[in-house]
């Protein structure tokens, strides 16, 4: 009965006291532990421009990586002309472009970008001879001719160029045009 009698253990006081309950609070003038949020950056302009450029160069150049072909001067394709090599000009702009003010390359095959799988399904066997030669895509300002060059590279063509700067650089450096309208 004697271990009734004894009292019952002595639990630590439990109760919140001010040390355990306290919240920080913002001290306005930003003491340590502050939660405001950062100021805004002040506008860079030298980090603006950078930004520019660089978005510009991005949109420039990726096609020209996304075609793996190479890019070349007019100059080269007016050499293959003179030279009388065989070769292959296609034109990928519409038949009004192909056809108005700037012309086109003498000798070039008018196939439209937005047309090109079916033309080339169309003309069949008609372009296996040139599958292997050297064959120039040319469009106004050379970015139309980026995305010609994936499709004709998926059709079997193996050696493709786009000409750098297209019609409006073909023109510009005075070489030879037909079909002005």
């Amino acid at each position: 009965m004697e271990a009734l009698a004894q009292t019952p253990p002595q639990i630590p006081n439990s109760a919140p006291t001010a040390a355990t309950t306290a919240v920080p609070t913002p001290v306005p003038g930003g003491a340590a532990g502050d939660a405001a949020p950062p100021a805004p950056a002040p506008f860079d302009p030298v980090l603006f421009a950078a930004l520019m450029v660089s978005m510009f160069l991005i949109m420039r150049y990726v096609p020209r990586l996304m075609a793996g072909v190479p890019f070349v001067d007019p100059g080269v394709l007016k050499r293959f002309m003179d030279d009388g090599k065989d070769h292959l000009v296609i034109d990928v702009r519409g038949e009004g472009e192909f056809n108005g003010r700037m012309g086109h390359v003498p000798g070039s095959l008018n196939l439209p970008l937005p047309e090109l799988r079916r033309r080339l399904a169309e003309l069949g066997d008609a372009l296996n001879p040139y599958k292997s030669a050297q064959v120039f895509i040319i469009c106004r300002t050379s970015n139309r001719s980026a995305n010609a060059a994936r499709v004709l590279k998926k059709a079997g063509f193996t050696n493709l160029a786009v000409v750098t700067g297209g019609m409006a650089r073909w023109k510009r450096a005075k070489l030879p045009v037909e079909g002005q309208g």
